[in-house]
């Protein structure tokens, strides 16, 4: 676990050192083309239980909590920035900063919500959750929630170092063939 740590502190050094340009620009491109907040705030549950803020760029429309949207349980829009962030994974790089503090990894299981977890989630707290894991490097929004924690729960029974390395190249793999074009409609449906 010490080697997991120390790889995640160097990875989100030199990923934030050489990509704070990129991140410059998609806050740049955000702002220029929805009003509101640059980045999204989302409590999650991490390592033991503890709960904290995931940071993402937003790419979602900001509406008021007392809008007709709001009342009628509908979800707000993606803006056009925003899909094209999620297709390519660029609105998790704020996540980065996350791992830093170490409420995060580079690989673990999916941060869940509060009001989502379930007794038989309680394996995956054992680690720190990931920016991805073994559910993202399988593009996998298809499965079902039972499916999804049956994956994290193994990733935390079966964690190697090597484990890691092949589920982000699986990841980079996803990103880049266009499997996660999914996901965008996975997460407006609150299963991510």
């Amino acid at each position: 676990m010490r080697i997991k740590r120390l790889f995640d502190i160097v990875v989100s050094v030199v990923a934030l050192a050489v990509g704070w340009p990129l991140m410059l620009a998609v806050a740049v491109a955000i702002k220029l083309t929805s009003p509101g907040d640059v980045f999204f705030r989302h409590r999650r549950v991490g390592l033991g239980g503890k709960e904290f803020d995931v940071l993402k760029f937003r790419s979602m429309e900001m509406i008021p909590e007392d809008s007709e949207c709001r009342r009628l349980g509908q979800d707000p829009a993606i803006t056009r920035i925003g899909g094209i962030l999620r297709m390519i994974g660029l609105d998790e790089l704020p996540q980065l900063c996350n791992v830093l503090c170490g409420d995060m990894s580079i690989v673990g299981p999916r941060p869940l919500m509060a009001h989502s977890l379930r007794p038989e989630d309680g394996k995956r707290l054992l680690m720190r959750p990931g920016i991805t894991g073994p559910v993202a490097a399988k593009g996998a929004v298809a499965l079902t929630w039972e499916d999804r924690t049956a994956l994290d729960v193994w990733y935390v029974e079966n964690w190697t170092f090597w484990l890691d390395l092949r589920i982000i190249l699986q990841t980079v793999f996803v990103v880049l063939s266009g499997t996660n074009i999914d996901r965008i409609e996975g997460e407006k449906r609150g299963r991510s």
